[in-house]
C-alpha cells in the first residue's frame, strides 16, 4: 500500500501546475515512454547493482492535472505518461546502495536530486521528465520510475472526443 502511495505522491507533486495550455501538436505518449525508458535504462546500466529490474509498467492513460485552463475542472483528453521498473530484494544494503548510486549518478550529470523519506526525486537538466527511485523495506521492493511533467495528446494531436 505504501508503494502505491509513493508513486501516487510523486505523480501528484509533478502535477501541481496543471496542464492548462493545450497545444495542437505534442509528442506522443509512446514517444514519451521511450524517452523515459532511456533515462531509466541509463540508470540501471550506470549504477552497479545485482538488482534485477524485471517488472516494467507503462501508464499512458493518466489524465491527472490535464485540465482546461484557467478553471481546473474540465479534462482536456491529454495524458501524463509514466514508466515504472521494480526489483525485489531481501537485502536492504543492496537497495540503499542502488538508491545512493542513482542519486550520485544523476548529480554527476548536473541533475537536481532531492532526498525523500523512501528515496530520491530527480530532475534531469533541461528536461520535462522527472525520475524517482524508492525503496520500500516492508515490501522488499525497489521502484525506479519516470514521469513526464507535461500534458500531451496520446497520439500527438487532439482526438475527436478531446477538449482542447
Amino acid at each position: 500500500m505504501k508503494r502505491a502511495f509513493g508513486a501516487t505522491l510523486f505523480a501528484a507533486v509533478t502535477l501541481l501546475a496543471g496542464c492548462g495550455l493545450t497545444p495542437k501538436h505534442t509528442i506522443t505518449a509512446a514517444h514519451a515512454v521511450r524517452v523515459m525508458d532511456g533515462y531509466l535504462q541509463e540508470t540501471i546500466r550506470s549504477v552497479p547493482s545485482s538488482l534485477r529490474f524485471s517488472q516494467r509498467a507503462a501508464d499512458t492513460e493518466y489524465t491527472g492535472g490535464c485540465t482546461k485552463y484557467p478553471v481546473g475542472d474540465f479534462f482536456t483528453g491529454q495524458v501524463q505518461p509514466s514508466l515504472t521498473y521494480t526489483a525485489k530484494t531481501t537485502h536492504p544494503e543492496e537497495a540503499i546502495s542502488f538508491l545512493n548510486g542513482t542519486a550520485s549518478h544523476w548529480r554527476a550529470r548536473n541533475a537536481s536530486v532531492e532526498s525523500q523519506p523512501d528515496g530520491y526525486r530527480i530532475q534531469p537538466n533541461n528536461s520535462d521528465y522527472k525520475l524517482a527511485v524508492f525503496y520500500y523495506a516492508e515490501a522488499h521492493l525497489v521502484e525506479l520510475l519516470g514521469v513526464l511533467d507535461a500534458c500531451i495528446w496520446p497520439n500527438g494531436t487532439p482526438g475527436p472526443h478531446d477538449n482542447p
